[in-house]
């Protein structure tokens, strides 16, 4: 049985010792579901990257679909 992964990496936009890094992973059923919810993403504002996995359970076999270009997250200072 395979499942669809979104997943969504960022970061505060600092550096050094303030640098925190972020995920969310949102689980699909269906490839059409997951990507239209990529699609919804990539196409909208937003900071990080997204990517679109497709993941075989009960085996370690991954396949990476899709994935956006890294937009640069902005720090809390340069708001």
């Amino acid at each position: 049985m395979k499942i669809y992964i979104v997943s969504h990496y960022w970061n505060n936009g600092e550096s050094y010792e303030d640098y925190r890094s972020y995920e969310d992973h949102f689980h699909f059923s269906t490839l059409k579901k997951a990507m239209t919810f990529f699609q919804d993403k990539v196409t909208s504002d937003y900071e990080g990257r997204y990517i679109l996995i497709s993941k075989e359970l009960n085996t370690q076999e991954e396949e990476e679909l899709a994935k956006s270009a890294w937009v640069k997250c902005l720090s809390t200072w340069e708001l």
